[in-house]
């Protein structure tokens, strides 16, 4: 399990960050100064690259096959066998 741990542990961050886009996406929309629009295009910017690299990158193949395996290593009883066939 410390191969799917440490993937949800990643996939968390991902959508911490994407949370947090939408914070500033709301924000945006409702009580940001008007000056604000190119500060807050390049934060979002650096938070949407960031989320995209942690998702795509291939430290999250190397995990979700880790996971995966690990999970085969346990038969019909792996609890990891769902989640991870639907990651």
């Amino acid at each position: 399990m410390q191969k799917l741990n440490a993937l949800k542990d990643r996939l968390g961050d991902v959508h911490n960050l994407r949370t947090a886009m939408g914070l500033l996406g709301w924000d945006q929309q409702t009580c940001m100064p008007p000056g604000g629009a190119g500060t807050r295009a390049a934060q979002m910017g650096t938070l949407s690259k960031i989320a995209h690299e942690l998702f795509v990158g291939p430290a999250t193949g190397r995990l979700l096959a880790e996971a995966e395996a690990e999970g085969a290593g346990l038969g019909s009883m792996a609890p990891t066998q769902g989640p991870v066939r639907f990651l």
